[in-house]
């Protein structure tokens, strides 16, 4: 079990070490925690947050959402972690789920750590997808471009995202069809 503190600050401070070598060790290989946190807000709107983390624990990453989000709007909303998990390619992973629900994205009126990456969507749609990206995360092909990374999702075969710009001359979008010209 591991304690944290918050100081005055707003941070929150692992008071056990040994896990810090291996969140670094996660750093260097890619891997890291796609998460999705429920939150009801005292407007009783139900918000979810869709995130990444290098922490080991996810009740680091839930306490410093909450502390962030309690010094700008001075209350802490009922919140409830739903799914977690550390997956390799984390930041892609996070980054598919965001253009997945992109319209359903929620804007609040004053900003905080991560207040960009929160959605208004089903819970049952959201973690149906979640699950289905965790499970075949092995599965998905991510290239890039001059420090740009895009993603073909490949699930069992079917592109199930497609690749919305020229990626290396290779692939291209036309009429929302998937054309790859050359290997890659």
């Amino acid at each position: 079990m591991a304690f944290v503190s918050v100081d005055g600050s707003g941070k929150v401070k692992n008071r056990r070490t040994s896990k810090k070598s291996k969140a670094n060790s996660d750093k260097k290989s890619g891997k890291g925690m796609v998460y999705v946190i429920k939150m009801e807000l005292d407007s009783n709107e139900i918000v979810y947050k869709i995130g990444v983390s290098n922490r080991w624990s996810i009740t680091e990453r839930l306490a410093e959402v909450l502390v962030g989000f309690f010094n700008v709007y001075r209350y802490v909303p009922r919140t409830e972690v739903r799914r977690y998990k550390r997956v390799d390619s984390y930041y892609q992973v996070e980054s598919y789920l965001h253009r997945k629900f992109k319209d359903s994205k929620y804007e609040f009126d004053k900003v905080f750590g991560g207040s960009s990456e929160f959605f208004m969507v089903d819970e049952d749609e959201l973690l149906e997808v979640y699950d289905e990206v965790i499970e075949n995360v092995a599965d998905y092909v991510w290239t890039g471009n001059g420090g740009k990374t895009k993603a073909k999702v490949v699930v069992d075969e079917m592109i199930i995202e497609e690749v919305v710009e020229i990626i290396d001359d290779d692939i291209v979008v036309c009429d929302d069809e998937v054309v790859v010209i050359d290997d890659y």
